[in-house]
């Protein structure tokens, strides 16, 4: 039950890191547990609570994409890593699964800022009209099972993190 329900989480992680220019995350042979919003009151909700709670602050833009970042909600970790809460708005829509389509990604994610490697910790997806398109979440007990993923340098994946970097070491 859990890898039928995986498959297509992954498969859009996979896709959202793609298009930000991003090597696929390697996972060891653990599974990571996901949950899904089942109703679309509660990710109506979580939209606009992040939209409005969120102090966005554009970090990088290129041709594709725009990247924010969520000053107050982004935190040091004890390991000297980042919990940051990053927005990436795309110029077109971006392919997830069959028949899905997203604008924008909002998500936590750890960042190492040494070598700007980084894990997926939650996301949420939401369409040009701002409804919410999926959901993801890994479990604090299963990230540790999840490697640390770069992307090729010199991608917008790379710059964007890069930026990222530079804007919470200016914080």
């Amino acid at each position: 039950m859990v890898r039928r329900t995986l498959l297509p989480v992954f498969a859009a992680v996979a896709l959202c890191a793609a298009t930000a220019g991003a090597q696929s995350a390697r996972h060891t042979t653990h599974s990571t547990r996901t949950t899904h919003s089942k109703t679309k009151s509660s990710s109506k909700a979580s939209s606009s609570a992040a939209s409005s709670s969120a102090s966005w602050a554009p970090v990088y833009t290129d041709d594709a994409v725009t990247v924010s970042l969520d000053r107050a909600g982004t935190h040091r970790r004890s390991d000297g890593t980042y919990d940051a809460h990053l927005k990436w708005a795309y110029n077109k829509d971006k392919a997830i699964g069959r028949n899905k389509s997203y604008r924008t990604l909002v998500e936590r994610r750890y960042l190492d800022c040494t070598s700007l490697a980084s894990k997926p910790v939650s996301g949420d997806t939401y369409d040009a009209a701002n409804a919410s398109v999926s959901h993801y979440a890994t479990s604090t007990r299963d990230l540790k099972y999840v490697d640390w993923a770069t992307r090729p340098a010199g991608t917008s994946g790379a710059k964007a993190y890069a930026a990222v970097c530079q804007a919470i070491a200016k914080h």
